[in-house]
Order: C-alpha cells, then structure tokens, then sequence
C-alpha cells in the first residue's frame, strides 16, 4: 500500500456541520484499503466563514494550514488566503518524513496545484488533480465585466494550463469540466489518464415517522404540486425576481425556496400563498422537505459553468423529477436518461412553463424507480470506493 496525500482547501470535515461532500469520503475508503493517508486543508471553514476547532476523531492524519480569514467568496482577500494556502501546503509537505507516492489535489484553488504540480517533479511523486469548478472563469463571471480584469486575472489561466500538463491524472465531477479545457488548451495539454467521478449522496436514511413529518408540511399546499430549490450561492437566476414578485408564481404550484446564503435571511419567512422560504437545513430536515416535494430545481447562471452539481445528486436520490436550465450539457442528458425531468432555456416564463410540464401523479408514481435508478449513479459509497481503486491501481 502507499503513501497518499490529498488537498482540499474547501471541503467539510468529519464533526462540522455539513454533509461530508468527497475528500474526507475518499481519504477514509483508501485508509481503509490500507493506504497512509494525509489529508492536508485550512483551518478556515470555508462555508462559515471561521476559524476551524480542533479535530481528533477521524480515520487519516488530518492537518491545517493556517489561512486569513475572508468574508466574501470573492475578492483580494480570497485570492490572498489561497496564497497563503499554497505556500503553507509545500512548507508542510518539506517537513514530513517521507515524500508520498501520490498526492491528489482540488481544483479549485488555483495555485496550490501549480507548485504541487512542481515539487511532484522534484520529488518524483505522482500528480493527480481533481476539477470540481471552472475556476478562473466561474471566479471571473463574479466580477465586474471590465477589460482590465480580465487582463489581470489572464496569467491565471496559465498557471491552469501547467497545473493540467503537469498532472498524471486528472479526474472531474463531470465529463463536461473536460470538454471546458480541452476547448480551452487543446486536448494534447489532457493527461492520458482521465475518470469522472460525480460528488455523489449517501443513499437517504429516513425513519417512517421521518416521513409521516414530511407529509405533514407546508399545510397551505395541500393538493399542490411542489418545486423546491436549494441553494448557497448568492447569484441564483430567477430567486431574486420571484422575492421581489411572488405573485407572479402560478396558483398551482408551491414553491420552497432553502437558501442557506446570509443575503437571503431578510426573505426567510416570506408570507405569501405560493412561496416559502427557509435558510439552512440540516441533513434530515432538508430530507423531509426533499420527500414532500415533486420537482427540484436547478437554476445555475450559465456564465458560471457549473455541471451536474451535488443539489441535482440529492434531489435524484430522493425520488424527485428535475428542472434545469442548463441544455446540452452532461445534466441534460441525465435527465433524458432519468426519464421524469425537462431542461429549458430563457426567461421565468420558460421556468414555469417547465414545472407546468411534470405532472405530478406520475412524478409521484415515479419516485421509487428514480430513487433506484439514482442509486446506480450517484451513490456515495459506491464512487468513492471505485475512486479509491484507481488511485490504488495506479499507486501499484
């Protein structure tokens, strides 16, 4: 068995509030196949916003960084937190004892992989990068569309391209991210070795009195069909014109928005027939709101890039038939293949005119065989486990 390291600025850790998303998950299946795992991240918890509390009880050697801290997903401060990341990453990696046979790292951050990508060389170590987001251009979409951001923010795309040549693998949440590079750099720059391995869901455990609560909620929907949207980010198409304008949603329908980000808490509480809304859930809350719904949103800003992102994962997995505004990518196909969902471009109308679309006697006669066919995909356990084999394979 080897020696591993794997980098991950962003992920939660094991006792934090959050679900577990990848790393810890795969750092704990290759522990336990017998591999030497050091898992390398900040002491700053990225989704909210503090400095990180000790952590013991975990199954690989768990250390942090120091980083400033930041407020605000994007900025100089972020950009100069990453910094200070990736420089304390190769400090970290000199004083250990012995190089690893491998180190897997995130993408993003953005320069962390680049002088990864280097010391990799330097000490003949394996380089495998992961892509979970188009970073610059997601970072870039955020930003004012003035030409000389672009400029500045250009170099980036260079350091990207060396992260990407240097790497002996590279592995993404969707085939899509590889699509994006190759268009960007041309597929010569892609290393041979390539996986996609979604973020993946625990298969949903909820107990019959759990979902005797579901049935129970949002009274005043009583016959409804429900759209739900759940969400962190604070630039979401179309949720900041139905906070505005919540008449506009139609009679027919109840929508539950759960948005986590603190912009939104002034609407929490919203008292309107047709429109709840509702800040962070935790896991078996959000999963008695999953159950009662028919339909889950996903409503992403194209100039961000996001693909197969981990709310569709979860809707899926509760039985839920998709919405999405993100035609001909690898998502779309999916819901061909899910065969209960539409995808649709253009204004809200186009977005209403889509949740008219699904009906809801058949979503719900739907939904045991969704949450089958969902399990095939996207289970957590299941694609952390393949992952760690490859890795193991390609360790030796």
């Amino acid at each position: 068995m080897g020696r591993i390291c794997i980098v991950s600025a962003f992920d939660p850790l094991p006792g934090e509030d959050r679900p577990l998303i990848r790393y810890p998950v795969l750092a704990d299946c290759l522990s336990k196949a017998g591999h030497q795992v050091k898992y390398l991240t900040t002491n700053f918890n990225h989704f909210e916003k503090e400095i990180r509390k000790a952590h013991s009880s975990v199954g690989f050697e768990l250390f942090q960084v120091p980083v400033p801290a930041y407020r605000h997903n994007v900025g100089m401060a972020r950009l100069w937190s990453h910094r200070r990341f990736a420089k304390g990453v190769i400090q970290m990696l000199h004083r250990f004892q012995e190089p690893p046979d491998l180190i897997l790292s995130a993408y993003p951050p953005i320069l962390v992989n680049t002088l990864l990508g280097d010391w990799a060389r330097e000490v003949d170590c394996l380089f495998w990068l992961d892509v979970q987001d188009d970073w610059p251009e997601a970072f870039l979409a955020r930003l004012p569309q003035l030409p000389f951001v672009r400029s500045f923010l250009g170099p980036i795309y260079d350091l990207q391209k060396k992260s990407v040549q240097q790497a002996d693998a590279i592995s993404a949440v969707s085939r899509d991210y590889f699509a994006l590079l190759e268009r960007r750099f041309g597929k010569q720059v892609m290393p041979e070795k390539q996986f996609v391995f979604p973020l993946g869901q625990p298969t949903p455990k909820i107990a019959e009195k759990e979902l005797l609560k579901a049935a129970e909620l949002f009274p005043d929907f009583p016959s409804r069909k429900i759209a739900v949207y759940v969400g962190t980010s604070s630039r979401i198409p179309f949720v900041e014109e139905i906070l505005q304008y919540p008449d506009q949603v139609p009679g027919n329908l109840g929508l539950v928005l759960v948005l986590a980000h603190p912009r939104f808490e002034k609407w929490q509480g919203l008292q309107h027939p047709n429109v709840k809304v509702l800040g962070f859930q935790d896991s078996d809350s959000l999963s008695r709101i999953l159950y009662r719904a028919d339909i889950g949103l996903m409503l992403s800003d194209p100039l961000l890039q996001t693909r197969l992102p981990n709310k569709v994962q979860l809707y899926w997995m509760h039985g839920l038939s998709v919405v999405s505004n993100l035609p001909g990518s690898e998502l779309a196909e999916l819901i061909k293949q899910s065969a209960s969902g539409v995808t649709f471009s253009g204004d809200i109308g186009q977005l209403w005119g889509a949740c008219h679309s699904i009906d809801k006697k058949l979503a719900t006669n739907s939904r045991s065989r969704l949450k089958k066919w969902a399990n095939t995909q996207f289970s957590q356990r299941a694609i952390y486990q393949a992952f760690a084999q490859k890795i193991s394979d390609l360790v030796g």
